[in-house]
């Protein structure tokens, strides 16, 4: 799936500037990578950088310290909204979050 998805977020100028990835776990902080910096779309001429991108329902392990930290990391120099919806932050992920925003 994060293959797929990384496929259409480069090459597909019509995404303008919000993607979702919803119900599609994500296990490595490699792959969740990959997402996250596909969204800058770095390889295109075509289209800007996409601003909001949503991981929901489920999509990886929000207690997941590692996790959490590619997320942040990876996306902060061109995500405005990031939407974390449903996917098990508990206080792990809520410190990581809270640190990063301080």
């Amino acid at each position: 799936g994060v293959s797929f998805m990384v496929d259409i977020v480069e090459s597909n100028p019509n995404l303008t500037y919000e993607v979702g990835f919803i119900d599609n776990k994500i296990e490595s902080t490699s792959d969740m990578r990959r997402l996250c910096t596909a969204t800058r779309r770095n390889n295109s001429v075509l289209a800007p950088p996409l601003t909001t991108l949503g991981l929901m329902s489920h999509t990886f392990d929000g207690n997941n310290q590692k996790m959490v930290q590619t997320i942040l990391k990876s996306s902060r120099d061109h995500i405005k909204e990031l939407w974390l919806c449903e996917n098990g932050i508990g206080l792990v992920g809520a410190r990581v979050i809270a640190n990063y925003l301080a």
